[in-house]
């Protein structure tokens, strides 16, 4: 699934977005939260929340954003 609109995303099976916010940040935790706390009102709303819970990462969940995100995943290559 590439890009959604916000209708899309409060209503899409949660199966369906994981990959979608998995290549956002590649946190479990992360995904599931911002998965849990749909729907959202407002394109705004998703993002304010989305920030907000990165924010909120552990140093070992930080660790394993970084690892991959792909200019990290590409680096040691």
């Amino acid at each position: 699934m590439h890009a959604v609109n916000l209708n899309r995303f409060n209503s899409a099976p949660a199966d369906d977005l994981r990959p979608l916010l998995g290549h956002c940040l590649a946190v479990p935790r992360w995904v599931d939260t911002v998965l849990t706390e749909r729907p959202y009102a407002s394109r705004q709303a998703l993002l304010t929340a989305a920030g907000e819970l990165a924010g909120r990462l552990t140093p070992d969940e930080t660790h394993e954003a970084m690892a991959g995100h792909p200019r990290s995943a590409s680096a040691g290559r």
